[in-house]
């Protein structure tokens, strides 16, 4: 994953990649990957009012949105004026192996 991120997403050290995510083990994965590659994780809280979940984007300089589709109200209103790339993620059907980081 820290390759795909890298590669496909542009995140280098120093880097800094914000998530929208409910508890799950590819919650982590995504988290060590960014962290293999020294970047910044920023974790967003779903529940945050819209204000307060701007303004942590805004002072975050992230520069991708790992996001769950559970998370779209929020994450729609972040991508369109954050300009921040979206990886929207399927995370929690159950057999389900469809994630849209594919190279998982």
């Amino acid at each position: 994953m820290a390759v795909l991120l890298h590669h496909e997403y542009g995140i280098v050290p120093g880097g800094s990649v914000a998530t929208l995510l409910i508890n799950h083990p590819y919650t982590i994965a995504i988290y060590f990957a960014a962290w293999r590659l020294g970047a910044r994780v920023v974790p967003i809280n779903p529940g945050e009012t819209d204000e307060r979940v701007e303004y942590i984007f805004t002072n975050s300089e992230s520069t991708l949105l790992v996001a769950h589709e559970s998370c779209r109200d929020c994450y729609n209103a972040i991508h369109n004026a954050m300009r921040l790339a979206l990886i929207p993620s399927v995370l929690d059907k159950p057999g389900s192996n469809a994630l849209t980081l594919s190279s998982l």
